[in-house]
């Protein structure tokens, strides 16, 4: 087994634990001068440049879990001529690189158990990590940037908490999808009027969401702090790069906070750009709710791995098993009977039905659990 955590998310001791398992442990040291891209992108050549060196020649299979698909986007083509190539795909931003892959791939990234119910669990995470910091910014005007999954559980967040909220999407349709009453927030019409407004920005579009902004249009003598809520550095990607720039000297630490002056506002980039509910030390959730990532990795690892030697997996992107999908969200449910409030009701409905779920989840169906012979006992009041 190979392992390559990410810079801004791995626990040293998890990390020595893994070591003293035998598991291969590749270090990724954060790098002060490059994005977290080019680190990733560099990171996994010399990942696969160790697993050829090391392969005995017995292994027939390769299952790679993949983050953001980099490891997938990286594997040699010799490897490919020589091994059967199965990957599961963990996170929205690695979607786009399943595209012409001649593997299988599994996507848990888009399945519907965590595309409805992992966001409540990251906002939790997200109002832990920040506790001290929203106590005491209750003045303050919080935006969130991006009205997806994620960026409707931060506003509901916000809003339970008694926080003044302003969105903007660059789909103005995504307001539509907001659970709430739409007095209950300030919908903006232009992200120039979003960053203007808010004095807290909370970025959930996965994208460079600032690349395009005028900073000229947003008035000067303000100070703002920029939360990123998603993957890698992407999402202010436009001010660290800007930041690089200005700093005389590069940050010995590279997750701490960054501050850069445009246009005479200054922006404070929290946790070096990088997810705020990843402090490198311990998990942000508790065990109970993050559960539920860990069991649909664990599906999508078994799916993998059933695949691996079954005539009827195709090549391309596969569904996460969906009465497996089912099956983890009862039983996570049954353990945190509290979270069900969280969720709208045709939700937690639909997710008692495998078609429901298929339907909501990404990649051709084929149920590898369940035609490999897998079952699952539903807990009680879920059957």
């Amino acid at each position: 087994m190979f392992v390559l955590g990410k810079s801004y998310s791995t626990i040293p001791e998890v990390e020595k634990a893994l070591r003293s398992y035998g598991i291969h442990v590749l270090q990724n040291p954060p790098a002060a001068k490059a994005g977290y891209r080019q680190q990733m992108e560099s990171a996994c050549e010399r990942l696969w440049a160790t697993v050829e060196d090391s392969l005995p020649a017995c292994i027939k299979t390769i299952v790679v879990l993949d983050e953001g698909g980099f490891c997938l986007k990286a594997i040699p083509y010799g490897l490919l001529s020589r091994v059967n190539v199965v990957g599961i795909e963990q996170t929205r931003s690695g979607l786009p690189f399943k595209k012409g892959v001649q593997f299988p791939v599994v996507l848990v990234a888009s399945c519907a158990a965590k595309r409805y119910f992992e966001p409540p669990i990251i906002s939790r995470e997200i109002e832990l990590v920040l506790g001290k910091q929203l106590a005491q910014g209750s003045g303050k005007t919080y935006g969130v940037l991006g009205l997806g999954s994620i960026g409707q559980a931060v506003v509901a967040m916000l809003l339970k908490l008694g926080r003044r909220v302003c969105v903007y999407d660059r789909h103005p349709n995504k307001m539509e999808l907001l659970q709430i009453s739409r007095n209950s927030v300030t919908s903006c019409s232009s992200c120039e009027d979003f960053v203007r407004r808010s004095g807290v920005v909370l970025g959930c579009t996965g994208r460079d969401a600032l690349a395009n902004v005028d900073f000229g249009l947003l008035g000067k003598g303000t100070e703002k702090h920029m939360i990123s809520c998603s993957s890698g550095d992407v999402e202010f990607l436009s001010l660290l790069k800007r930041f690089r720039q200005q700093a005389k000297t590069h940050n010995t630490d590279p997750f701490s906070d960054s501050a850069v002056t445009i246009a005479g506002n200054r922006f404070i980039i929290q946790n070096g750009g990088c997810p705020i509910n990843f402090n490198r030390v311990r998990e942000a959730s508790p065990p109970g709710e993050i559960q539920l990532t860990r069991a649909l990795l664990f599906g999508g690892i078994l799916q993998a791995i059933i695949g691996a030697g079954h005539k009827k997996s195709p090549h391309g992107s596969q569904k996460l098993s969906p009465s497996f999908q089912q099956f983890v969200i009862a039983k996570w449910l049954t353990l945190n009977p509290e979270r069900e409030a969280n969720y709208a009701r045709p939700v937690i409905c639909g997710a008692s039905t495998p078609n429901w779920i298929a339907a909501h989840s990404d990649g051709k169906c084929s149920d590898l659990i369940k035609l490999a012979g897998f079952r699952f006992e539903l807990p009680s009041a879920a059957t």
